[in-house]
């Protein structure tokens, strides 16, 4: 074996074999880490520059670490294992020799200086403790929701989501809503639609329908987007991403005025079973907000667990001044 060497490149001159390869053997691996989903997010977003760094011997990828660096305020760059608090960080073949981890950590610590970087962040799902630095960065806790599965849907249905939640997954089915899978760029636009509808109602900013279209385009089979349906009008929809043993939601949405007929249940159970049917352990709700107990709630009426997990932060000093200030602001507001 050749000494291994690391690549810092764009996300467009990585083997896409090579990774394929890289992200089949490696336990860390998720569905964020695609070349895939990097892409969809570089073409929507001209501030966000997605690269990967890999470990390279004889044509294989030992290991890698996707990131991107973001400037979304002039003159301030980050480095973000990957952005919107997704799941990151760095990935090893499972057969691979030990030091890669360390090699990969050690680059990024290059490219940050390089860049003039003022912080990084990068979300470590895992808690592999081989996979973590060893030195310079703080941990933030994180936490998900999981419910764990069965081979059997049956099971779940009857004895993993409490009552409640059967309740409104069979008032959606008696009111006639429908799921049905997307299977092109229109069912995707109206997906965008919906969410742009959600978000707006939430004050938060909305995704560009390219984003979408992207991860619809470039993520294959590892992207679902799905609609619920009534009286041939869709009233909600959601996008889940599936990748090793888990499917995770990205975004549920629905418009308001058609929340009687319970179509986020109806979604979410419809995908449940999906990934029974593939043979998946978990289903993985996504990140909540620390004090939202309303959504933790939810959750956990579908037997759903709270999952904790943590975020490797490195902040300049210039980063700790304007978040010492962003405090100041918030707090005399």
């Amino acid at each position: 074996m050749t000494r291994p060497h690391v690549l810092d490149l764009p996300v467009n001159e990585i083997d896409s074999e090579a990774w394929g390869r890289l992200l089949a053997s490696a336990p860390a691996a998720t569905p964020f880490h695609s070349a895939g989903w990097r892409g969809a997010l570089q073409r929507a977003y001209d501030y966000i520059e997605g690269r990967m760094l890999i470990v390279e011997d004889g044509g294989e990828y030992l290991g890698g670490f996707p990131y991107a660096f973001q400037n979304r305020v002039r003159m301030i760059k980050t480095v973000l294992s990957l952005p919107f608090g997704t799941y990151g960080g760095p990935l090893v073949r499972a057969d691979a020799p030990r030091g890669i981890a360390p090699l990969l950590w050690s680059s990024l610590a290059k490219v940050t200086s390089q860049a003039d970087a003022v912080s990084v962040r990068v979300v470590d799902y895992n808690r592999d403790p081989l996979l973590g630095p060893s030195t310079g960065h703080r941990t933030i806790p994180a936490f998900t929701h999981r419910i764990s599965l069965t081979d059997d849907y049956e099971f779940v249905h009857r004895k993993v989501y409490k009552q409640n939640v059967r309740k409104m997954i069979r008032q959606s089915r008696e009111k006639g809503v429908r799921v049905e899978a997307v299977t092109d760029e229109a069912g995707v636009r109206e997906y965008a639609r919906i969410a742009r509808h959600t978000l707006d109602r939430r004050g938060t900013e909305p995704y560009p329908e390219s984003l979408f279209l992207n991860v619809f385009r470039l993520m294959g089979d590892a992207c679902l987007f799905h609609l619920a349906y009534h009286e041939d009008r869709a009233v909600a929809g959601t996008v889940h991403l599936s990748g090793g043993a888990s499917v995770m939601n990205w975004l549920t949405s629905s418009y308001r005025e058609f929340w009687n007929l319970r179509p986020n249940n109806a979604l979410v159970d419809a995908v449940v079973r999906w990934a029974v049917e593939e043979g998946k352990r978990w289903y993985n709700f996504g990140g909540s907000p620390e004090g939202d107990h309303n959504l933790q709630r939810y959750k956990e009426s579908w037997g759903a667990k709270r999952y904790d997990y943590r975020v490797w932060a490195w902040d300049s000093n210039v980063s700790k001044v304007l978040r010492t200030g962003k405090r100041i602001i918030k707090a005399r507001r």
